[in-house]
């Protein structure tokens, strides 16, 4: 694969979340980021395939957290997963920062001020 832009801290495997997964060994992924179908199914049995890819104290976001609408299931699977160190976003559809094995120190404060945090990305959102 060629990735011309992040090559030294990403890669860019350009396939469906289960055709990807031969591609990353375990506990391999330090970011992982769950925005594809959004039924309560599908964004669980992404979660659930790509969770033994996780690294110890890695993080993954979904989007679409807020949206209750249509077929959305995303807020169904983060209501489960909020018993985990996470902190969240609801403006723009939603996006939700879990750290379902382990959360490292030096994210408790991000995680400890994080409605700080996400006030201050409600007013940037909002200004635009």
């Amino acid at each position: 694969m060629v990735n011309n832009f992040y090559s030294d801290v990403a890669t860019l495997v350009p396939r469906s979340f289960d055709a990807a997964l031969p591609w990353f060994p375990e506990q391999s992924i330090d970011v992982l980021h769950i925005d594809g179908f959004h039924t309560y199914e599908a964004v669980k049995h992404d979660y659930e395939s790509w969770f033994p890819k996780l690294a110890p104290n890695g993080i993954v976001l979904f989007h679409d957290i807020a949206e209750r609408g249509n077929d959305f299931g995303v807020y169904r699977l983060w209501e489960e997963l909020r018993a985990h160190p996470h902190f969240e976003f609801v403006h723009s559809h939603g996006l939700g920062v879990v750290f379902p094995k382990g959360c490292p120190d030096s994210f408790r404060s991000v995680i400890a001020s994080s409605e700080d945090l996400r006030k201050v990305y409600e007013m940037l959102a909002q200004a635009e």
